[in-house]
């Protein structure tokens, strides 16, 4: 794939730069992982831009989405999708995201895989 353009380059800081203010927020509330959710807490289909939580930090516009965002700048951001999105997800996310396909398997829910992937003691 070669180097990003110069507008790719530009998005992918300005995302950097907001992880690492939402990284400096976890830490003062002492949560080690923050779940991001596609829409607002009244499930709208059209929530206010506010509640763009997870395009605000991955750059996935997608309506069907969770991420995972960690506190630790060396642990990996996670996106939970459907089928729908997986495309969209790979053109949008930066590249030290991962992509969780749902559907794909049996621990390919967020609810499954955080159980068994956080370490005792750590606050989401």
């Amino acid at each position: 794939m070669g180097a990003p353009s110069p507008r790719e380059s530009a998005r992918l800081q300005e995302l950097e730069r907001r992880a690492k203010g939402a990284r400096e927020l976890l830490k003062k509330a002492g949560a080690d992982f923050w779940i991001a959710p596609v829409g607002d807490p009244h499930m709208s289909e059209m929530p206010a831009e506010r509640f763009e939580r997870l395009e605000y930090l991955s750059g996935f516009s997608g309506s069907n989405g969770t991420g995972l965002f960690p506190a630790d700048p060396e642990a990996t951001p996670r996106l939970w999708t459907d089928g729908r999105y997986f495309v969209q997800a790979k053109q949008q996310l930066p590249p030290h995201w991962t992509l969780m396909k749902e559907g794909q398997g049996l621990d390919d829910k967020i609810d499954v895989w955080l159980p068994k992937n956080l370490a005792e003691g750590q606050a989401v």
